[in-house]
């Protein structure tokens, strides 16, 4: 179980990457759109505010990286994140270890 954290730190390590080393320079290359399911609305002060915030400032850099968020349920249910990311059913997934506990097994 270990494996599902180790995965799920390789996407988030992806993403990032793949934030900071995009530019205009590149344009021309494939886009990549990241389907972020979250667990806190958006709407919620500091719990929602870093998913939007990331798809509002790739958008206004002109990013080949594009983040969809998707609102608590619409696209999976918010207690399954994990697990849909370590299945490659979404490539990212914004959650907290606290709501995770005994998710992730002995290993």
């Amino acid at each position: 179980m270990l494996h599902k954290l180790t995965r799920l730190a390789g996407a988030v390590a992806l993403a990032a990457t793949l934030v900071t080393t995009s530019t205009a320079a590149n344009a021309e290359d494939k886009k990549v759109l990241l389907k972020l399911p979250v667990y806190f609305g958006t709407h919620l002060p500091g719990l929602g505010t870093t998913p939007k915030w990331l798809a509002e400032n790739l958008k206004a850099s002109g990013s080949s990286v594009k983040v969809k968020v998707y609102e608590p349920g619409k696209l999976i249910p918010p207690k399954e994140i994990l697990e849909a990311v370590s299945k490659g059913q979404v490539n990212a997934g914004y959650t907290t270890p606290g709501y995770n506990t005994g998710v992730l097994g002995n290993g």
